[in-house]
């Protein structure tokens, strides 16, 4: 009996899914050994197998002089390859042939959207850096203008020798100020007509691939007025906002996330397990969980965009312990997008 392609796709039924895992638990280092082994438990018949990939390379076994040689692109990243013993069937040839090159294929699109996923996070980092940036801008300006002011009083009373170094320092600090005011004006987009949709912002920050999926309990309210923000820039809050919330949980169950629908707008309220006390007056005073750097950030970040994007923000403590952190957005659109 013939072998064709419909009689080995059983054999690699399970092929997209074995290479999903090995690309999510391997190094990169590992992968060409794995997905090496991969074909060998996937082509029985193979002689010899291996796999070139972003510099790494494994080949095991030959099938000597008068083998079928089979080698299939992934992409630019390398390429697999397999050996069949001269005794192999033409049929068996040509089908091995097809699916090694779908398998490859398959491989290519899986490393592009890898890639893909770590611009995207990449990208989302630069964000947040530059928003939790426009949030302290705000409190650097603030500085600055003090001590522009408190020069100046001292000038006013310091004597003849120390009036001019005085000068210095107010014209430097007016100039810093100065150029903070870019910073100061940049205004995110607005949406055009009827706003977003709250619970669908706070579905879409917790599908997969996201790490926060397991960790959350979600309960949407009903009847939810309208958020005036632009939907991607309602999803990257809420993201915000959970990854500044949910480091401080210390509770066995997951995070509480619920919205509502208030006379004040939209709102969306976490509740964290902790211990008693007071809550902070700011998210970027909460204790870090990992020490600082970016978490730190988004924390700055949240709360920049929550009250620069028209917003209220506030932190209580809840009676039985723990921390309820709440945004809420007054009803309506606020029209296109503005900068200056």
């Amino acid at each position: 009996m013939e072998t064709t392609l419909t009689d080995l796709l059983s054999q690699w039924a399970d092929w997209p899914a074995e290479l999903d895992r090995l690309l999510a638990e391997s190094p990169a280092a590992d992968r060409a050994h794995g997905i090496a082994e991969l074909l060998r438990r996937l082509v029985p018949l193979a002689a010899g197998w291996g796999c070139r990939l972003e510099g790494a390379e494994h080949r095991e076994g030959d099938a000597g002089d008068g083998a079928h040689r089979l080698t299939a692109a992934v992409g630019a990243a390398g390429e697999l390859w397999l050996a069949l013993p001269p005794s192999a069937d033409r049929a068996a040839v040509r089908a091995l042939r097809a699916l090694l090159g779908l398998a490859a294929q398959a491989l290519a699109l899986r490393l592009e959207v890898e890639g893909l996923r770590q611009e995207q996070r990449e990208s989302a980092d630069l964000v947040t850096v530059g928003e939790a940036m426009i949030g302290l801008t705000h409190t650097v300006n603030n500085s600055l203008n003090t001590m522009v002011l408190q020069t100046a009083t001292v000038q006013m009373r310091a004597p003849e020798d120390l009036r001019n170094d005085l000068g210095l320092v107010r014209r430097e600090g007016a100039q810093a100020a100065f150029r903070l005011r870019p910073l100061q004006a940049l205004r995110s987009w607005r949406a055009p007509d009827g706003g977003s949709d709250l619970n669908a912002a706070v579905a879409a920050a917790l599908a997969p691939p996201s790490d926060l999926a397991g960790r959350v309990v979600f309960q949407p309210g009903a009847d939810l007025p309208r958020v005036p923000l632009a939907p991607i820039t309602l999803r990257r809050l809420v993201r915000l906002l959970l990854r500044a919330t949910v480091p401080c949980h210390a509770g066995d169950r997951p995070l509480s996330l619920r919205t509502a629908r208030t006379e004040q707008g939209a709102q969306l309220v976490l509740e964290a397990d902790g211990p008693s006390g007071e809550a902070p007056a700011h998210l970027s005073d909460l204790p870090l969980a990992l020490g600082g750097g970016m978490e730190e950030l988004e924390r700055i970040a949240a709360e920049s965009m929550v009250k620069r994007l028209g917003g209220r923000i506030e932190l209580k403590a809840r009676p039985e312990g723990g921390l309820t952190v709440s945004a809420t957005w007054s009803e309506g659109p606020r029209g296109d997008s503005r900068r200056g």
